[in-house]
């Protein structure tokens, strides 16, 4: 099987398993970024390690994968299974007991985090010791409530529109299986991770504003200023600025391949939609805006750009498409 074609297998059966109830996109995310930050800011390196992220993305994907109260360890990982030519996401289930607890005492504190549960001996630390944290946490809980316009904008029905956190959950396991297909030698994986965790972090201000409306031209300061509101009271406050900055400025290698795995995630996600949901539409929409601009042209994800384009694009958007003018973005 062609690596493309092994990508997008695998990203199918995912938004196939965590369409069962999106809520376990909210709990990956709520989970992996107080993983990240309690880990940078106590300086625990497990906390805030890929295999501890991607860990997490595994076991909030079992939230889906109950059969009869009884977790299907291999629903979980049929998706994983054709990336797993070494067992690793296997063994990120077994191997580590250590981190298995851990992930279960951050699941505990997210839990008491979101409903603020008083009676909890972790809030009653974190009130003395970190109130910042507890702050920044409830600020980034809201991009549950920020949901996708472009899937508002074209009709899609309602059970089938993301928030922030969904779409940072795809983005996070396409990126992760991306390594696992193509290598990460040339990448910072733990960077790129976090930085996918922190992207939309402006939005709490911003809302999601779509490209191309009156609001973008205004969208990079109003984003800004959530951000620093957010992560400046953080003692490694600095480092997570300086993430979303980058990726903003995406100057670097590491930036501009999580600005297309931000711009992949739709294209994918829209290719499922029309399937799931008998449209036609979504697909070659968001393919040939991407097309348009060129964002693709010569980056890391520009053969499965061309393999989807030429498997899925209808014959009248394909000839519409070689005419088009593209230009790099990298």
């Amino acid at each position: 099987m062609k690596k493309e074609e092994r990508l997008l297998n695998f990203y199918i059966q995912l938004v196939t398993l965590s369409q069962k109830d999106l809520r376990s996109g909210s709990l990956f995310f709520e989970q992996a970024f107080t993983s990240m930050i309690m880990g940078h800011e106590y300086g625990v390196d497990r906390l805030c390690s890929e295999e501890t992220y991607e860990a997490i993305m595994l076991w909030n994907l079992a939230y889906n994968s109950r059969e009869a109260g009884n977790l299907n360890r291999k629903a979980i990982l049929d998706p994983f299974c054709l990336l797993d030519d070494d067992n690793y996401y296997s063994n990120l289930l077994t191997k580590d007991i250590v981190r298995n607890r851990e992930i279960l005492m951050l699941c505990r504190l997210t839990s008491d985090l979101e409903v603020m549960d008083e009676s909890s001996l972790a809030i009653q630390l974190l009130k003395i010791k970190d109130k910042d944290f507890i702050l920044a946490y409830q600020a980034i809980s809201k991009l549950k409530e920020i949901f996708r316009k472009g899937w508002i904008r074209r009709n899609v029905q309602k059970e089938y529109i993301e928030d922030d956190a969904v779409h940072t959950m795809q983005m996070f396991s396409l990126a992760s299986a991306y390594f696992r297909v193509y290598g990460a030698d040339d990448f910072a994986c733990n960077k790129i991770l976090e930085m996918i965790l922190i992207h939309e972090i402006g939005e709490i201000l911003a809302d999601d504003i779509v490209e191309g409306s009156k609001e973008h031209a205004t969208k990079h300061a109003i984003e800004y200023e959530a951000v620093k509101q957010v992560l400046s009271p953080l003692k490694k406050g600095a480092y997570f600025i300086s993430l979303w900055e980058e990726f903003e400025d995406r100057k670097t290698k590491n930036a501009q391949f999580v600005y297309e795995v931000d711009k992949m995630d739709p294209i994918l996600k829209a290719l499922y939609l029309d399937f799931v949901l008998n449209r036609e539409d979504l697909f070659e929409d968001f393919y040939l805006f991407e097309k348009n601009r060129g964002t693709f042209e010569g980056g890391y994800f520009h053969e499965l750009f061309q393999f989807i384009g030429n498997q899925y694009l209808k014959e009248g958007a394909k000839q519409k498409a070689v005419g088009i003018k593209t230009s790099s973005v990298r």
